[in-house]
């Protein structure tokens, strides 16, 4: 939002600021955007789209519900709906990984790519069937978290840690570490995250296995711009802000108020409800929303919890508006083990603009050799280098039809 580090952990001092940091500037750039297509063509535009990833596909949701009547479509991929949460979860993360790191603050040491693999190769193990072939993806995600159980299925060490295994005090943390984050009264503050193969890619490990250095950079803003009031410990001594961060009593500074910082965290940071969809939908407006599923920063359950909700309030008359798609093994945003390359915006303006609803989006691979040259070094051999896969609208997965090439898409059905 136009902040470099170094500038990101004192702006949150400014109440404006944090709004504009929030929503604000949004609200107040978009009519301007408009006006300037207008003295450049002597009209307003005919359609208008608000879509990014990550921190862009926050601010591409609170378009949705903020500015319902400026915007004819919504892309969002790999979003958070509350990133003050979020951002604390990979502090408790962080904490829980550290009890088993061989070096304190290098948390990567905690879950070594030899390990991560071992857990990866125990989930396919478990799930990879189920979606009709063995094809070193899980596209029935819902269904492996009930199949695959890291306390059974993953393989202990006898003696020391070898990369073969998991110590039992390693398989505690890391199932901590994939279940719902909790205080020390079991009070749930976010959600849990999915088991999924692609957790060996490299993405996922920066960012779930984040040393101390890494979160020292963001503890600025999550003093500042989270807490009410600002809590400059963040800004000055980040380590000791990380290190000392309470779920018990420092959480509910992300929900405060006062009358300097009138709006929280927790409201600035995401769409004031997410669920109410109808005003910009009641105008044929459409959401997109993707989401990976070894995220590795922002939970896929966040997105998956949002549209189950949106069924639940509207029933399934939400999907001729609203699609959700998970991408399996995708790590935030992209790479992973994946079929990571889709073009989600030209299927959300084909909707909007000719009624064609995304009844499947065509991924592919980057392996070494696939035509676009653009190589992700983590695809595995035994992949075609341009594999392809359908990515399905929610609730549906991509399974197998049981004739036809496994490499390609059409190979493969949208079904429950």
């Amino acid at each position: 939002m136009g902040h470099t580090l170094e500038q990101i952990t004192t702006f949150g001092i400014d109440p404006q600021a944090r709004l504009d940091y929030g929503y604000d500037s949004m609200i107040k750039l978009t009519p301007m955007a408009k006006q300037l297509i207008r003295f450049s063509y002597d009209k307003l535009p005919d359609r208008s789209y608000a879509g990014g990833a990550s921190r862009g596909g926050n601010l591409a949701l609170n378009a949705a519900t903020r500015l319902p009547r400026e915007y004819d479509g919504i892309y969002a991929n790999s979003p958070s709906f509350e990133p003050p949460l979020s951002s604390i979860a990979q502090i408790y993360d962080f904490k829980e990984l550290r009890k088993v790191a061989t070096e304190i603050d290098e948390t990567i040491t905690a879950f070594t790519d030899a390990e991560r693999k071992v857990v990866a190769d125990s989930v396919l193990n478990k799930c990879d069937k189920l979606d009709g072939i063995v094809d070193g993806m899980v596209q029935d995600v819902d269904r492996c978290q009930s199949e695959f159980n890291i306390q059974r299925d993953v393989p202990v060490c006898q003696g020391e840690r070898n990369g073969t295994c998991l110590s039992a005090e390693q398989i505690q943390v890391i199932a901590a570490v994939f279940d719902t984050p909790v205080n020390s009264k079991g009070e749930k503050f976010y959600v849990s995250e999915p088991y999924d193969p692609g957790i060996v890619g490299q993405k996922w490990a920066n960012l779930k296995l984040a040393p101390l250095s890494a979160l020292d950079r963001s503890a600025g803003v999550l003093g500042t711009v989270f807490e009410t009031p600002p809590n400059l410990l963040g800004l000055e001594r980040p380590s000791e802000y990380i290190l000392n961060y309470n779920f018990d009593t420092d959480l509910i500074k992300l929900y405060r108020t006062d009358n300097t910082y009138k709006e929280s965290s927790t409201a600035f940071m995401g769409p004031p409800d997410p669920l109410n969809v109808t005003p910009l939908t009641s105008r044929g407006g459409k959401i997109m929303v993707v989401h990976a599923v070894a995220d590795g920063s922002t939970s896929e359950k966040e997105s998956q919890n949002w549209y189950d909700q949106l069924l639940q309030r509207y029933s399934a008359t939400i999907q001729n508006s609203v699609r959700f798609f998970r991408v399996p093994g995708m790590n935030h945003v992209s790479q992973g083990v994946a079929t990571d390359q889709f073009d989600g915006l030209t299927a959300l303006v084909r909707w909007v603009e000719y009624g064609e609803k995304p009844d499947r989006i065509i991924a592919t691979a980057r392996g070494p050799g696939n035509p676009s040259g653009d190589i992700n070094s983590e695809i595995p051999s035994n992949w075609a280098p341009n594999r392809t896969r359908p990515l399905c609208p929610y609730p549906l997965i991509a399974r197998y039809s049981g004739r036809g090439d496994s490499e390609k898409a059409e190979s493969f059905n949208c079904a429950r």
